[in-house]
């Protein structure tokens, strides 16, 4: 059973956060509601199509619905595979997470959501084991499949933030400014402007320039201190303060880092920041 964090400031690296379609961090209460919902509706949507369609096709009617609900029964099975894979990875156990989320994308029935969400867990694993290049082809999948599906506006600009982090990782600097540069701003919740406030900061780390405004900064520091992990927006901010030519200050916030939890993700996620913080 996964451990749910009840909003932002709560989230660690061992616990899952519930992210909305706008991409606010929501209680897990609202999850649990959308998913009784989900199973609720798909029931009733079963059996008014297997009502409707065996009186108005008879024999016919009942095989046609027969098919529709075997659809049905096959998304909400690969929905739940999806959410056991999505513990396994919380629980550090990758391997027998990447085993489930293959399946699910090399089956030819899965939605594509299902399979998009599975392609960018898969590159979250290839970014844990160091394989930059095969994490940028799962996150580039990924957000092909849902790049006409608007209400997963949400979930794709996740996954584009966590391409432009890649792609940095991989050198390709002038094409995660690129990338980054293309995507728009609004109706973002406080997960997605955090994220993009991170993939902003390590692309100007990239980049080794910014144009920050300190009142910025400081903005951007209060938020990190209210979060219990989210050590790489410390640590990126630490980068931001001695290239402002604030080294103190950088101390501080570096300290602070340290004591986050989730150091072993960063180490793997912005691997060229790490070696600048030890380097400090």
């Amino acid at each position: 059973m996964a451990r749910f964090a009840e909003s932002l400031e709560d989230a660690t690296s061992g616990t899952v956060l519930y992210v909305d379609a706008r991409g606010q961090a929501r209680p897990s209460e609202q999850y649990r509601r959308r998913v009784v919902l989900g199973v609720g509706g798909a029931a009733v949507a079963m059996g008014v199509y297997t009502a409707a369609l065996s009186y108005a096709g008879g024999p016919i009617g009942f095989v046609v619905a027969g098919v529709f609900n075997l659809l049905v029964v096959r998304n909400l099975a690969a929905w739940r595979t999806l959410y056991r894979a999505t513990v396994l990875q919380v629980a550090r156990q990758n391997g027998e997470a990447e085993t489930l989320l293959v399946r699910l994308v090399g089956r030819r029935l899965t939605p594509y959501r299902i399979k998009a969400n599975a392609e960018q867990a898969l590159a979250r694993i290839a970014v844990m084991r160091g394989r930059y290049d095969q994490a940028l082809v799962l996150q580039s999948s990924a957000v092909r499949r849902l790049s006409k599906d608007r209400r997963a506006r949400s979930r794709r600009r996740i996954i584009e933030y966590e391409r432009v982090v890649t792609l940095i990782n991989l050198g390709q600097i002038a094409e995660a400014r690129r990338r980054f540069d293309g995507l728009p701003r609004a109706l973002e919740g406080d997960y997605l402007r955090v994220q993009r406030t991170i993939a902003e900061l390590y692309l100007c780390f990239g980049e080794n320039r910014h144009g920050f405004d300190p009142a910025f900064l400081d903005e951007q520091a209060d938020i990190a201190l209210g979060l219990r992990s989210a050590p790489a927006l410390l640590v990126l901010l630490a980068w931001a303060q001695v290239f402002a030519g604030h080294d103190r200050r950088a101390a501080e916030l570096l300290t602070l880092a340290r004591e986050r939890s989730g150091q072993e993700q960063m180490r793997k996620v912005y691997p060229r920041v790490c070696t600048w913080m030890n380097a400090f």
